[in-house]
């Protein structure tokens, strides 16, 4: 039972992180002077 709740506890507290960390990487990603489709593209060219 132990094991089980705690692995269940796990997995809610990943899908706040999952959130945060992408509203984090989506507001660096448009702070960025550049447009990030042409930074994107750009190193793919690479």
């Amino acid at each position: 039972m132990g094991l089980s709740v705690h692995i269940i506890r796990r997995l809610l507290l990943i899908i706040p992180m999952l959130i945060g960390i992408t509203l984090l990487t989506f507001t660096v990603s448009h702070l960025v002077p550049s447009d990030p489709l042409v930074v994107i593209v750009s190193e793919k060219a690479l």
